[in-house]
């Protein structure tokens, strides 16, 4: 094997390298006001700032805008000779001036402050170091002077001191700088010194001799760079090393440049980390303590002078200013190297990367008339070695040992000139090749061996590139003309996926690369995209324009260390994500010279760049240097114009234009123009924006690369004004401008205008309205007039034919009471005698009836007609109501009957009930003959009482149904019956009373009959009542009831008609009873007498038998109404006695009743209560146990309520709640209140006011005393 040694000429390669495209030059064709950059600042606000000796010029961008000094104006610059510049606090610059003092500048007002000025430096003889100078915390401006002297200017008071440093006088004074922590440092030739504040001195530390000693500047015209660090040192340069300052451990260190420089280092500037950069030479170079030395990259100025002035913006983009060159900007996120071909691509990279001529490479014969060696590049690197193929020779370079080695060149092929490898690829580490021949060689055991040959297979598949899947030990081939070609180089079996098959619809391929973190994944380039090749399921996806590639057509393909794909196209480069598949293209904007490159153009370097090629140059980067652009650039506003003309800032008052927060304009001045841009300078041209007018475009509008934005003909109204940018890479910004607009209505559309066209308007309205209403009043008026006349005479029609028809139903009663009346007269038998009585009675009752409907009805006209409740069964009630027209039916062969349940038990009123089934059967009896049947039936399935009176008379025609419920109507076929027209009338209304409803179903026909269906809900307030049986109130003054009943919805409803009020509790029978009872202690009880468990009396008679709940009055409530039951239940205890049915109106009234004399039961205890009575009952009977138990322990001051519980023989907690119940107070205060009564009458008997206090159980005198003019409302000393 043949064996080279390695050598590389990396800093001296003769490759002819372009000015790189990440360096950006403006001068004054750009609109610099001049050409020598002095000084660079950037603002908070993002806005970058150049002095010059032509003004002071900001920079957004796209403008440069130009403040320069204009003779007798305030508000102006000094000078134009900008010297230096210092960034403030709150957005503001210090600007310095060649001679003409400092200025201060505030960027948000606009206003300009002259600090010191030429006629103050004239008067004292002053002349300020252009960099050696600050301002301080505390308002003191420090500064060196060119005669080597320090001094402060105090700002507010304007006094000028002198500093005494007490050093040599040949000690040169460098620079000042004020650290984190406030002090004052001052550089010099041979010492550090800080400022003492206290003592208005400096300290002087000693710089080491071999670090110092004379290196620095001997010319008091310059001044050292002297800056501190992120991590606090000091630090500062001369041409050889940097030198570094600890000020907490007091410790020196230096370190070494690298390089040589011809001037010392002045300029250092920080990026928003804290690393920092410095130019030497025109070359800028970083310095970290972990990496040392970095070089970045070099600027090639016009001329020899060095820089002036040195940048590190917020985005990590680098300005130089420069001395009549204006400015260069370096975008160090952008390292591309282009370059122009002395030969081609390959020969260029192999001669300047490993250091020999491509025909030495591969020990080629220099021939005339052979195709340029790149078109037959193909290359595989892995982690340690490089391998390229060209032609038939293959070579691969051992980064570890550094040299390059040369294989044998591929058997030759009789009778063919020229067959190059078409593909290269590794088994087992081992080269494996393809040529043009479609022969498959296998580099073992130090030669080529033949595997296998696909000429059998196909001789036209032209091989573009091979990858060799170690793994499954197949051979993937991409084909120009046949897709891609699967050789399995163990079964020797060959497939062919190509475009005639659903699974791969390409068949011309040009580049190929596995996926560097998917084994499954093969990428290959097309002429239509970028293709994503799963081999297992054969499953293809394919990338082109629509996704973001800059071009379909994907010459050359090379994987990085992070899993992305770099590709060449005709368009440009472009950066795949394998994982993401985002895309980021680069083009000429971004540093590259040639965007159209060639097939096969690729290359990984020795240095672990890479290379790709074109038609006459190429690029070569490192993957790891061109880094996305992570920053969030802020959006300035640079310019608004109205109606085309820019506003004037000082007539309207206003801040400088990115300071404008809300603007109002006129209503004519509603052509609104909007500049902007986006505060990141490096690629201006790859800042897209967008914005929006919200109140009038909501939707952000894309404006590219444009940096304005019209609005015309704003009407009046509220705006704001959005503008966002996105950063080079192309995401958007998280920061957005707003601006808040008002465009003023013209005073007729104000809102004072507004409102008077309103009142106008309403007043017009008004007018209009009132005009109309008083024409439709005076219309309806004679309508109604003329209604109700009509309505008068149909009125009167209708009452004297009811006048008729009730004067015939008087009179025919009447006639049959008169009658048999007078012939009682002179009749003598008995059984005349009773027949007529029975006549006079029944006519009686008919007068009585026809009475009362006629009060019904006046009753319910005057709506004070109401229902009266109450709880039992219906069935005997509706019975009754029925038997009494038995006679009748009976009389008339009429058949009468009722279908019921044997029991119905709820709510209703048996007046109501009543009159409608009285009508209502009536009417039917009149409409039945001889044979004919009259049923009623029950139903309460339906949360109602739903009544139906069937008859099988004659029947309502069809067309009166709907009017029989009307007052006064009598039927076509009423005229031979007997009526008044008010009976279905009043059961329509009674039952509408009850918000139930009523219906007719009748046939004239045969068969003929008539159906009247009515439906009168429960009077229950079940749905009132909560799910638990404890009906809680709001109101902690209401009286707690307990129900006992095991009927549910009798309790229900006895719970519902008083829960609003008082507290309801419920039980099912006297067991559960007398356990609540105990447990919640109600005021009273409603008990049940039948019951399971525990029937009434025998609850009753527990109850008053138990000392802590006998006080309880209880209420018996039952269907038993003898006198025996009655007796039985007092006998017991109980206080009431109400029995089945009942009124809740009464029920009410006794509860209410016993819980008043309850109330005048408490007032009477409270009153007597150290005056027992004589009265035996349960509350004095209780009440007498209490002071005999107090009495005896009169004296014992430890008594307490606990005590009383425990002799009672009850809780404590049921002492308390039995005479809080019997008595309204607390137990303790009973003891109290008996303790102050005894206290006062041993008073009277001449007892000491301390006697007294211990005779009666109290603690101290003091105490007692206190106690006593509480209660008596004097003092022991007054009492007696």
């Amino acid at each position: 094997m043949f064996k080279l040694n390695f050598f590389i000429l990396f800093f001296l390669f003769s490759l002819q390298v372009f000015p790189s495209q990440n360096i950006r030059h403006l001068s004054v064709d750009d609109g610099l006001p001049q050409s020598f950059v002095s000084a660079l600042e950037q603002d908070d606000e993002g806005f970058v700032w150049i002095g010059t000796r032509n003004g002071l010029s900001r920079y957004d961008g796209q403008n440069f805008k130009t403040y320069q000094h204009h003779f007798n104006t305030q508000n102006s610059l000094a000078s134009n000779t900008i010297d230096y510049l210092r960034k403030g606090k709150r957005n503001s610059l210090w600007i310095k001036y060649e001679t003409a003092g400092i200025d201060y500048f505030d960027i948000n007002s606009g206003k300009i402050n002259h600090i010191i000025d030429a006629e103050f430096l004239d008067k004292n003889k002053l002349s300020i170091h252009r960099k050696s100078w600050l301002v301080a915390h505390d308002g003191f401006l420090w500064f060196k002077t060119l005669k080597n002297e320090l001094f402060s200017f105090n700002l507010q008071s304007k006094k000028l001191s002198h500093r005494n440093l007490n050093f040599d006088k040949d000690e040169i004074i460098y620079n000042i700088l004020e650290d984190k922590n406030k002090n004052i440092w001052v550089l010099t030739q041979k010492n550090l010194k800080i400022f003492d504040e206290k003592n208005n001195s400096f300290t002087s530390i000693s710089i080491p001799y071999h670090m110092f000693a004379d290196k620095l500047y001997q010319n008091n015209s310059e001044a050292a760079l002297f800056r501190q660090r992120k991590n606090g040192e000091l630090m500062w340069a001369d041409k050889e090393y940097f030198y570094f300052f600890n000020p907490i451990k007091k410790t020196f260190r230096s370190e070494k440049l690298p390089f040589s420089t011809l001037y010392h280092i002045k300029l250092l500037s920080t990026d928003v980390q804290g690393k920092e950069y410095f130019v030497a030479d025109n070359i800028i170079y970083s310095y970290t303590n972990a990496l040392g030395f970095r070089k970045i990259t070099a600027i090639n100025l016009e001329n020899d002078r060095p820089p002036q002035a040195f940048l590190v913006d917020n985005s990590g983009l680098m300005w130089i200013g420069g001395d009549a060159e204006g400015i260069y900007t370096v975008d160090p996120k952008l390292n591309f190297q282009s370059f122009h071909f002395e030969k081609d691509f390959a020969a260029d990279l192999l001669k300047n990367y490993y250091g020999i001529s491509l025909y030495d490479f591969f020990n080629w014969k220099k021939q005339n008339g052979i195709l340029p060696a790149s078109y037959f590049l193909r290359s595989v690197t892995t982690q340690n070695k490089n391998w390229i193929a060209l032609n038939r020779t293959v070579s691969y370079y051992d980064k570890q040992q550094k040299k390059i080695f040369r294989l044998p060149e591929l058997p030759k092929v009789k009778n063919v000139g020229f067959a190059p490898i078409k593909g290269i690829s590794l088994y087992d580490e081992s080269p494996i090749v393809m040529d043009e021949l479609n022969n498959i060689y296998l580099f073992k055991n130090a030669k080529w061996e033949l595997l296998f040959s696909l000429h059998n297979f196909n001789a036209d598949i032209k091989p573009t590139n091979i990858y060799f899947d170690g793994k499954t030990k197949i051979l993937w081939v991409t084909t120009e003309s046949h897709g891609i070609v699967k050789a399995n180089l163990k079964t020797r079996k060959i497939d062919n996926i190509k475009n005639n098959t659903k699974d791969f619809p390409v068949n011309h391929l040009i580049s190929l690369a596995a996926d560097p973190k998917n084994d499954d994944i093969l990428w290959m380039g097309s002429n239509d995209g970028l293709i994503q090749y799963h081999k297992k399921n054969n499953k293809v996806k394919i990338f082109s324009g629509k996704e973001g590639l800059p071009d379909n057509v994907i010459y050359s393909i090379l994987p990085d260390q992070s899993g992305n794909l770099w590709m060449g196209t005709n368009k440009g480069l472009f950066k795949f994500d394998t994982q993401t598949h985002k895309v980021r293209v680069f083009t000429r904007s971004h540093g590259l010279e040639n965007i159209e490159f060639n097939r096969f153009h690729q290359l990984m370097l020795p240095n672990g760049k890479m290379a790709f090629g074109g038609a006459k140059s190429g690029v070569v980067f490192s993957p790891e240097d061109i880094k996305n652009d992570n920053f969030s650039p802020p959006t300035a506003i640079t310019r608004i114009a109205l109606n085309n003309e820019n506003i004037n800032l000082t007539e309207r008052n206003l801040k400088p234009v990115n300071q404008i927060k809300e603007l109002s304009i006129d209503y004519f001045e509603n052509t609104v123009s909007i500049g902007f841009a986006a505060l990141q300078y490096n690629q201006p041209q790859q800042i897209q924006y967008r914005y929006r007018l919200k109140g009038y475009q909501d939707e952000w509008i894309s404006a590219g690369n444009s940096t304005e934005a019209v609005f015309t003909k704003l009407p009046p109204g509220n705006y704001i004004f959005e503008v966002n940018a996105t950063n080079t890479t192309g995401n958007w910004s998280t920061l957005i401008k707003s601006l808040k607009i008002e465009v003023t209505p013209p005073w007729w559309k104000t809102w004072w205008a507004i409102l008077l066209y309103l009142m106008i308007l309403i007043g017009g309205v008004f007018w209009l309205i009132r005009f109309k209403i008083n024409q439709e009043i005076i219309k309806k008026t004679i309508t109604l007039k003329q209604k109700e006349a009509r309505e008068l005479r149909r009125l009167d029609k209708i009452k004297t034919k009811f006048f008729a028809n009730i004067a015939h139903e008087f009179r025919t009663p009447l006639s049959l009471i008169i009658g048999p009346a007078e012939q009682l007269k002179s009749v003598e038998s008995q059984d005349e005698k009773e027949m007529l009585f029975g006549m006079i009675k029944k006519n009686t009752n008919s007068l009585i009836q026809l009475t009362d409907q006629l009060i019904d009805v006046a009753k319910l006209e005057a709506g004070v007609l109401k229902p009266h409740f109450m709880w039992g069964d219906v069935v005997p009630v509706i019975s009754n109501i029925i038997n009494a027209f038995l006679e009748t039916t009976s009389e008339k062969g009429i058949k009468l009957s009722l279908e019921a349940p044997e029991k119905a038990e709820f709510l209703f009123s048996i007046n109501t009930l009543d009159r409608i089934l009285y009508n209502l059967i009536s009417n039917s009896i009149k409409f039945c003959k001889n044979g004919d049947t009259i049923t009623v039936k029950i139903d309460t399935e339906t949360d109602g009482l739903l009544i139906q009176v069937v008859d099988s008379g004659a029947g309502i025609p069809e067309d009166e149904q709907a009017e029989i419920f009307e007052r006064y109507f009598k039927g076509s076929n009423q005229d031979q019956l007997q009526g008044n027209g008010l009976g279905l009338s009043l059961v329509k209304e009674l039952v509408d009373l009850h918000h139930g409803t009523i219906d007719v179903k009748s046939s004239t026909q045969n068969p003929s009959g008539t159906t009247f269906l009515v439906w009168l809900p429960f009077e229950s307030q079940n749905n009132k009542l909560p799910q638990n049986t404890e009906h809680q109130q709001n109101s902690e003054e209401k009286a707690t009831i307990l129900i006992v009943e095991d009927h549910k919805e009798l309790a229900q409803f006895i719970a519902g008609n008083l829960a609003d009020l008082y507290h309801v509790l419920t039980a099912e029978n006297g067991k559960q009873a007398l356990e609540m009872t105990l447990e919640k202690m109600p005021n009273l009880i409603l008990s049940d007498v039948a019951m399971s468990e525990m029937d009434g009396f025998e609850f009753c008679k527990t109850l008053k038998t138990n000392v802590e709940i006998n006080h309880i009055p209880i209420i018996m409530l039952t269907a038993k109404a003898d006198t025996e039951s009655k007796l039985e239940g007092l006998s017991h205890g109980a206080n009431d006695y109400i029995v089945k049915p009942f009124s809740i109106k009464e029920l009410k009234l006794r509860i209410e009743n016993l819980l008043n004399l309850q109330n005048q039961q408490y007032k009477y205890f409270q009153k007597q209560l150290l005056q027992p009575d004589s009265t035996e009952n349960l509350h004095q009977e209780f009440l007498n146990r209490i002071y005999e138990i107090i009495e005896k322990n009169l004296d014992d001051n430890n008594f307490s309520v606990d005590e009383l519980a425990s002799a009672l023989s009850m809780s404590r907690t049921s002492l308390h709640r039995k005479v809080k119940m019997m008595f309204n107070i607390p137990t303790g205060e009973i003891i109290k209140i008996y303790r102050l009564k005894k206290a006062a009458e041993l008073l009277k008997q001449n007892f000491s006011i301390s006697e007294v206090a211990y005779m009666t159980g109290f603690n101290t005198p003091s105490y007692f005393t206190k106690c006593f003019k509480e209660y008596f409302g004097k003092t022991p000393n007054k009492y007696h």
